[in-house]
């Protein structure tokens, strides 16, 4: 079994991030005791990456703090934070010729001075299982489909045994499927999770807690059945949001409603010549 997860506490105290002057986020408050999933939504541009990348460490707010059970996560060594906390982002390169089962063990750098290559290639095997993907640990990296990427990325972070998993949108070009296999497997973890994501209505069935951005700064935040009402989503989105019962299981289900825009309503210029005459 890889390293247990014990109760973490995450909180954000006034973190504000700025650049060439810019305010991209403003006075984030939140805390969130794990194991727990929590989600992060917000229209494009909301500044969901930035507070991602805050909280992993990878930036340094401009203002406040990041603790990880009241340590101050700018406190800590690089390695410390890697020990603690591990990435899955959205873009991540992967030379394509490496085995599975070599990019999942990468996961263990953090800890390659306290353990030898057969414990790290154990908890590789076991993060491997624990990600349904233990059978493609030879198959070359190459090989693998969008939804099996995506959970060797997770394998490798989980094999990190980390305090907090961090996801910049997880189901980022997944079939619907896949991003129900995906979301499934990563609730099942057990662990703290903080995830942006991008659709929304698979965040009811998702996250235990939810952080709506809206324009880098907390729109609403706190149990995901009391953040995401049909006032709130249309306030921020500018779209509806159906909420109803699922007709099968004890949840509600969450559906947004994009209007399509009527012919009738479209304004179409009149067309011009080459020379620009009607």
């Amino acid at each position: 079994m890889i390293e247990s997860f014990g109760p973490i506490h995450l909180g954000c105290k006034n973190i504000a991030f700025s650049a060439d002057g810019k305010s991209i986020v403003t006075d984030i408050n939140f805390d969130v005791e794990g194991p727990q999933i929590m989600a992060v939504i917000g229209p494009n541009g909301s500044g969901k990456t930035t507070l991602l990348k805050m909280i992993a460490g990878l930036m340094t707010p401009t203002a406040g703090q990041v603790y990880i059970n009241q340590q101050s996560l700018g406190d800590m060594t690089a390695q410390e934070r890697s020990r603690k906390i591990a990435v899955v982002n959205q873009n991540s390169q992967v030379d394509e010729r490496i085995l599975l089962q070599q990019y999942v063990t990468l996961g263990r750098l953090p800890h390659e001075n306290y353990e030898s290559s057969a414990q790290s290639l154990r908890l590789a095997q076991e993060a491997m299982k624990l990600t349904g993907i233990e059978t493609f640990a030879r198959r070359p990296f190459g090989k693998l489909s969008g939804g099996e990427r995506q959970r060797a990325h997770i394998a490798r972070a989980v094999c990190q045994a980390p305090d907090i998993l961090i996801l910049d949108e997880p189901t980022n070009h997944l079939d619907p499927e896949a991003k129900g296999s995906i979301l499934s497997m990563v609730k099942g973890l057990g662990i703290m999770v903080v995830a942006a994501l991008h659709d929304i209505d698979l965040v009811m069935a998702f996250a235990d807690r939810t952080v709506i951005l809206s324009q880098g700064m907390v729109a609403a935040s706190g149990p995901s059945h009391e953040v995401l009402t049909t006032e709130k989503i249309r306030s921020v989105f500018k779209v509806d949001m159906l909420r109803f019962k699922h007709p099968l299981e004890d949840r509600d289900i969450c559906h947004l409603d994009v209007k399509l825009v009527h012919e009738e309503d479209l304004i179409v210029p009149p067309l011009t010549s080459e020379r620009g005459v009607q």
